[in-house]
């Protein structure tokens, strides 16, 4: 079985199908009570107009989308006016016991953002996730794992070109990927028009997270 997969460049074709979104978005439900999935339908419920309208106004105000995203507008159109992402929806995660996802969440990057080679200990926080029941497993993945287990030899061929997008050397990783933090695809940590020294990446998160709305600078008394 071949699987190829290209991860040297953007989606320049939105939106995708509903149907794929289980396998790109995953959503775990914490708690001691299992997730309603008929109380939450709302939460997934997909107005079409507002997709349409927010693809349109990127490509014509966002630098990263123009001439470089197209709408399928024949798949746009098949889809009701509003529907749930039943697939999503259905493939909702339930974790009783948040203690061990809470307990992953500190820890220490060993590398320098903006130079692999060099070793340096940067302190972070990071969100995540403990999959103890392989509840973000992709399914392909699950298919290939029960093929494997019957007899026959099974290939999985990962096409991923000469070079993999990286957020060091691609301009545009951050600012196509968060538009609603860059709705003009603007101030990127790489950007030609900045005259001067480029801005390492370690220092634009810096200033991106100084500048964000909801950075609050701390005061300490003595």
């Amino acid at each position: 079985m071949f699987l190829p997969q290209d991860t040297t460049r953007l989606i320049d074709l939105l939106p995708m199908s509903p149907s794929s979104l289980s396998d790109i978005v995953k959503v775990v439900w914490t708690g001691k009570s299992k997730p309603d999935r008929s109380r939450l339908r709302s939460r997934f419920t997909v107005r079409k107009h507002k997709v349409y309208n927010a693809l349109k106004w990127l490509v014509d105000n966002h630098e990263d989308y123009r001439n470089n995203v197209t709408i399928d507008e024949e798949r746009i159109g098949g889809w009701k006016s509003t529907f749930v992402a039943v697939e999503l929806l259905d493939s909702i995660g339930h974790i009783s016991d948040s203690s061990a996802e809470d307990a992953a969440r500190d820890g220490f990057a060993m590398d320098n953002p903006d130079d692999d080679d060099t070793p340096d200990d940067l302190p972070f926080t990071s969100s995540g996730i403990v999959d103890v029941n392989d509840i973000t497993e992709i399914p392909d993945v699950t298919t290939l794992n029960r093929l494997a287990q019957l007899k026959g030899d099974i290939t999985a061929n990962v096409v991923t070109g000469s070079k993999i997008l990286n957020q060091y050397d691609c301009d545009t990783y951050f600012t196509s990927a968060f538009p609603t933090l860059f709705p003009y695809g603007t101030g990127k940590h790489r950007d030609p028009r900045r005259e001067g020294k480029q801005l390492p990446l370690l220092k634009w998160v810096s200033l991106t997270l100084r500048h964000s709305s909801r950075f609050i600078p701390r005061t300490f008394s003595h």
